[in-house]
């Protein structure tokens, strides 16, 4: 039987699983896919309703996030973009 690792470098694959923008002195500044903050909608990341949090500039959303950041949910349902990127973090 093939045990199935997917997933067992999660913790050392860094850039790729940074939310912190680069270059940012703030560990809350966080760049994301578009598709977190989509245009005329709210957002569906938990906490982070208020559009002033938010900056566009393609093909990010720049967010600074609320404090602290550990427990955010995002609402990934019927963004199927959402679904493939959180899928890819774990092929490894």
């Amino acid at each position: 039987m093939t045990e199935d690792r997917r997933g067992r470098n999660l913790c050392g694959n860094g850039e790729r699983l940074t939310l912190t923008a680069p270059g940012s002195v703030k560990r809350n500044r966080w760049r994301l896919p578009l598709w977190f903050n989509p245009p005329g909608s709210q957002s569906s990341l938990s906490y982070h309703h208020d559009e002033s949090r938010w900056r566009r500039r393609d093909p990010w959303v720049y967010v600074d996030t609320a404090s602290p950041g550990q427990e955010f949910v995002f609402d990934a349902d019927g963004i199927p973009e959402g679904n493939t990127w959180l899928r890819s973090l774990f092929d490894t």
